[in-house]
């Protein structure tokens, strides 16, 4: 759908009219539009280059972002709106979250919500604008999950959701809008079922064997979303067999039911993930090449390492053998795509497991391999991920913190104490950063206690 003649009746109704009339009315020459919209999407883009500067400080966007949204607050009549104040909004909602202030995002992301909510009812039959407002209430709902408010993130996922689905019942055959909606189901079994599970932990962690026994409609719920968003997933495949990337989406449902069912209702689960794996293992087959097979079986794989028991296999499963699996799957997926961060988390966490049973064995050359997996691992989420990299740069030192300890433990002392002094680096930074968390406290601590009792060979004073 070419939706530009809507867009430009927006821009007229919300931006041009009501500026030519402003300035008809104060007697000055009428500004021109264009430019002022060339300069609002400038300013947007400085903000977002510098944003994508490694190392920069998002402070440094701020300028740029309240500069496009002023210029698109001027442009725009107290009762309409239009997409260049919606997306200031937005950018300026997620720069608020970079820089930690949520109260000021939310009032963002409400200011993107009402202004798309203007323009959907007012422009019914346009496509992007429904899906904008899908994402706004996408946006508010995660966010208010975060902060702990589960109603309003509740009412914001399922508010969005009625957006999709009238959307795919004006366009039923497109593909794209199916796929999200699935999504959209997707994300709010995802809701329910870490409500259901936090419930549980509060009682004890009690689990059922079936369903119809468990205590908490939250799960119930969680299972309905997923399974309608199977049928959708599953529904597409049929119309395309061929198709890998629909075919990854069904495993990929697979595996999230095998999530919500864990140990919580183990028949389910083993059926979920034999679906899941077989599957992957025919996305791998048809295409070895292509990454979306070995994400599908690391995701199994992983799924299968959390929750599997002996009973599940039709042989004996030796201890760390799923750790290994999910860890070959990942290390293919990583080669194929390098900036993959579902990847390098498993190598990480699969390698910490792997390492620690082989150092607990005695194993320590072998424990050693591992534990520089960890290393690279995190290492290279750290600067994936900018705004949670203090979270991988802790990861690092604690894979720095492992491989100090094997050295010390095989006599390479200088070894043990270069590990050390990178430990004790990270962790002064992070103190620099944060010095009235306890536990920030307790690392730097144990840091310097290690590395003076390494230089001196005598217990810290």
């Amino acid at each position: 759908m070419d939706i530009r003649p809507q867009v430009l009746m927006v821009l007229t109704v919300g931006v041009v009219l009501p500026t030519l009339l402003c300035a008809v009315e104060n007697g000055a020459a009428p500004p021109d539009l264009d430019a002022m919209q060339a300069q609002i999407a400038a300013r947007l883009q400085q903000g977002d280059a510098v944003l994508a500067i490694p190392d920069a400080n998002p402070a440094e966007a701020l300028p740029h972002y309240l500069s496009a949204y002023a210029l698109a607050e001027k442009l725009t009549a107290p009762d309409v709106t239009s997409t260049a104040l919606n997306d200031s909004y937005n950018r300026l909602g997620e720069l608020w979250l970079k820089l930690g202030n949520s109260a000021k995002a939310l009032h963002c992301f409400r200011g993107a919500l009402e202004g798309r909510e203007k323009l959907r009812w007012r422009f019914p039959e346009n496509t992007q604008f429904r899906l904008d407002l899908c994402s706004s209430q996408e946006r508010l709902g995660d966010l208010y999950r975060k902060l702990g408010n589960t109603e309003k993130a509740g009412e914001h996922y399922r508010s969005g959701l009625s957006t999709f689905e009238e959307l795919v019942e004006l366009h039923p055959e497109d593909v794209d809008l199916r796929r999200n909606l699935a999504a959209n189901y997707e994300r709010l079994g995802g809701f329910y079922g870490e409500l259901g599970a936090t419930k549980n932990a509060k009682e004890g962690g009690i689990y059922w064997d079936e369903p119809e026994y468990d205590s908490h409609p939250e799960h119930a719920q969680a299972q309905g979303y997923y399974w309608m968003a199977l049928a959708i997933r599953e529904q597409l495949v049929k119309q395309e067999p061929r198709n890998l990337q629909l075919k990854h989406g069904v495993a990929g449902t697979f595996n999230l039911l095998g999530d919500l069912y864990g140990n919580r209702w183990r028949r389910q689960e083993r059926v979920s993930r034999r679906k899941a794996l077989a599957i992957a293992e025919e996305l791998v087959k048809a295409d070895p090449a292509n990454p979306l097979g070995w994400s599908a079986l690391m995701s199994t794989y992983n799924g299968m390492r959390v929750f599997a028991q002996p009973e599940d296999f039709a042989k004996p499963v030796e201890k760390g053998e799923l750790d290994r699996k999910a860890l070959s799957a990942a290390e293919q997926l990583v080669k194929l795509d390098p900036a993959n961060r579902d990847g390098w988390e498993c190598i990480s966490l699969t390698s910490m497991n792997l390492g620690a049973r082989l150092e607990e064995s005695d194993d320590l050359v072998q424990a050693r391999e591992f534990y520089l997996k960890i290393l690279v691992a995190s290492e290279t989420l750290a600067k994936l991920v900018k705004e949670s990299g203090d979270d991988y740069r802790l990861q690092v030192g604690a894979a720095c913190e492992r491989l100090g300890r094997l050295a010390e433990k095989q006599g390479e002392i200088p070894e043990a104490i270069l590990r050390y002094e990178q430990v004790l680096d990270i962790w002064t930074k992070r103190f620099q950063e944060d010095p009235y968390t306890p536990w920030v406290r307790s690392g730097l601590e144990e840091a310097q206690a290690t590395l003076y009792r390494l230089r001196t060979g005598r217990p810290p004073k």
